[in-house]
């Protein structure tokens, strides 16, 4: 029994290490939904990730 057991946590964890993690925009949106930002906050968290993706990004590619 308690063998069994372990082999089902075992593969619950493996499954959740394979699960993708959500992006800094997902989780800024989950936020949003719940209640825990405000409209206000929502756009202005939206607005600095979106000009920091485009500031990596911008990097990433001059020194390719």
């Amino acid at each position: 029994m308690c063998m069994m057991h372990e082999m089902e946590h075992s593969e619950h964890t493996d499954q959740k290490a394979h699960d993708p993690q959500p992006s800094a925009t997902e989780i800024l949106k989950r936020r949003y939904a719940q209640g825990e930002i405000t409209t206000e906050q929502f756009k202005e968290m939206l607005q600095v990730l979106n000009t920091t993706a485009a500031t990596t990004d911008h990097a990433y590619h001059q020194n390719l």
